[in-house]
């Protein structure tokens, strides 16, 4: 009898699919909008230079002949980055008039009208690995107090997230070991595993997050060995 090949499975980042609609959306919008959000030649001009390498990256990304993981990853946060400070740009320019539209497809929040601090809850989220593959991990950050909802508590508008690796063996990581990574706002959410960081041990630490930019309480570490 001859032996059977199987292919081995290829998981994809729902959190990257997303992404991919909408910064096409984001870009879209910006274009036929940039007189009236008076964006700059040279920001257009370097969106579109991140648009074309995204492509690039995600296209090696998506094909099973490639699935490469490091390069999307760094491309994500490059673009997650840029695309944050032009929000910020938006909201900080009080000459802009903005319309119905600007909120939903440049992911504006439009709600906070005190330019106060807004305090966060006074306790750490507690987090839980849902999925583990070789290149994904899916985690669950959820109020201790109520571990089967996935509301999040008074007080909380997203997740700061802080990851660490190390050898196994290794002492474990200091503070100034962590990378924060782009905060999430759904209590579900997904870290790509570049290969060179393949059967390392991943230090996870989650936060709620006010409104206002305010961060809580450090959860404490969540430890997964990685295949």
């Amino acid at each position: 009898m001859r032996p059977v090949r199987t292919q081995k499975q290829m998981v994809l980042s729902a959190k990257l699919l997303e992404f991919n609609v909408r910064f096409f959306i984001f870009k879209k919008y910006v274009n036929l909008h940039k007189l009236r959000l008076k964006i700059t030649d040279e920001l257009l001009e370097k969106m579109d230079l991140l648009w074309e390498k995204w492509l690039i990256d995600y296209d090696d990304y998506i094909s099973p002949g490639t699935h490469k993981i490091s390069d999307i990853d760094n491309s994500y946060d490059s673009c997650f980055e840029f695309l944050a400070n032009l929000r910020k740009r938006f909201k900080s320019d009080k000459t802009i008039v903005f319309k119905g539209s600007d909120a939903e497809h440049l992911e504006l929040n439009m709600n906070t009208k005190s330019t106060g601090k807004t305090p966060v809850t006074g306790f750490a989220p507690s987090v839980a690995c849902i999925f583990q593959s070789e290149r994904l991990i899916k985690l669950f950050a959820f109020d201790p107090k109520h571990p089967n909802k996935k509301k999040k508590p008074i007080g909380a508008y997203s997740f700061s997230i802080q990851v660490a690796y190390i050898n196994e063996g290794d002492e474990p990581p200091a503070d100034k070991d962590y990378k924060r990574l782009p905060n999430e706002k759904k209590s579900i959410f997904e870290i790509i595993i570049a290969a060179e960081k393949s059967k390392k041990l991943m230090y996870v630490k989650v936060c709620y997050v006010s409104p206002t930019g305010e961060e809580g309480k450090l959860s404490q570490p969540i430890i997964i060995k990685l295949y």
